[in-house]
Formats: structure tokens, sequence, C-alpha cells
């Protein structure tokens, strides 16, 4: 049997390469580096588990963030998998507020001294 498949979107990254930690964890990593190619890679592929990071960015338009292009995709393509989202505020931890189906767990990541 295959191992499931993980989807590493890493855009702006600063923190560690996790791809050796996810094939540790049983998962076959497919690393991106932008939106655009992870959308077109979940047209064809169904991963269980997507990691990726929230960036707000007032200048878009007609969202808040890179996240909401990304569920629009996963509304069509995945509806199934997980999805972790790695995020840094000024203080360095996420908010534990969630909404109903959302778990919301900070963790502290160590910048890296290498971007990837």
């Amino acid at each position: 049997m295959s191992s499931p498949l993980l989807l590493a979107i890493v855009e702006m990254g600063g923190y560690s390469d996790f791809i050796p930690l996810y094939r540790k964890a049983g998962f076959e990593p497919v690393k991106v580096h932008s939106l655009r190619k992870a959308q077109g890679w979940l047209k064809k592929n169904r991963p269980a588990v997507i990691v990726t990071e929230f960036h707000f960015d007032p200048e878009l338009r007609d969202r808040m963030s890179n996240l909401e292009s990304l569920f629009a995709t996963l509304q069509r393509f995945a509806v199934e998998a997980k999805v972790i989202v790695f995020m840094s505020t000024p203080t360095g931890l996420a908010s534990t507020n969630s909404r109903p189906g959302i778990r919301c767990t900070p963790l502290s990541i160590t910048p890296s001294a290498s971007s990837t």
C-alpha cells in the first residue's frame, strides 16, 4: 500500500525543512513554492494532509490572505484533506480561538538560518 500524500506549500519559508519529519510520519511529501503550483497539483492529486503558511496581505482586493484561494480549491478537489497552517503573530503565538470544526493549536517554530 502506498503512503498517503502530504502537500507542503512553502511560499515564504524561514523555518526548518519538515520534509524528513513528514516522511518519518509515514507520508509521501510533495513541496511546492507557490499557491498557483499547489492549485495545479491539487487538480491532479488528492493529498491526505496539506501544510501551508498564513500570510495576511492588505493589498489583496477580494481576499484577506493566501488561504481563501487554497480553501476554494480544496472545496472542489480535496474536501477530505486535513489542513495544517503555520501562522505567526507579533507575539509569536497563534490565537487558540476556534470555530466549529477548526482546531487551533499554538506551536513554537524556531526560524532557521536558511530559508526554504
